[in-house]
């Protein structure tokens, strides 16, 4: 059995931008694409090229779209998920980090759990909310 890719997939603010070098740096390694879509409501000629510039040396696995977010999330990410070209995809937000287990998990947590189910169509993961640096009372998340 071919093991699983799995997409990252993520919406940002274009002036937020700035954030996503150590995001990347981080979290781009452990997935097969990543899939970016600008909320296009304000300039993102500059966010774009920004973005771009961090795929330089591998641009087939950036799927980079500009759309306006128009005050809806939820067809923004099922947009962001559309571009996704890989078999499964993790969706996160630039202020969400995975630790580095978890992401040397992905793909055998991933591969195991399709070995015994293969119909599994989606897979949650509990986590710790933390905003502002303090926990949510929300847990798991």
């Amino acid at each position: 059995m071919k093991p699983p890719t799995i997409g990252l997939g993520m919406i940002v603010h274009p002036q937020d931008t700035h954030l996503l070098s150590p995001f990347l740096a981080r979290h781009q390694a452990s997935f097969d694409a990543v899939s970016i879509v600008l909320d296009a409501e304000v300039e993102t000629v500059s966010a774009s090229a920004l973005i771009r510039s961090r795929f330089q040396a591998a641009p087939h696995r950036l799927r980079l779209a500009e759309r306006v977010l128009g005050r809806d999330f939820a067809t923004q990410r099922n947009f962001c998920a559309s571009l996704n070209p890989c078999d499964w995809l993790l969706m996160l937000d630039m202020d969400e980090r995975l630790h580095v287990r978890m992401l040397q998990l992905l793909k055998p947590v991933l591969a195991m759990v399709l070995s015994k189910t293969p119909e599994t169509r989606v897979i949650g993961f509990a986590r710790r909310n933390v905003i502002d640096g303090r926990a949510t009372e929300v847990w798991p998340d």
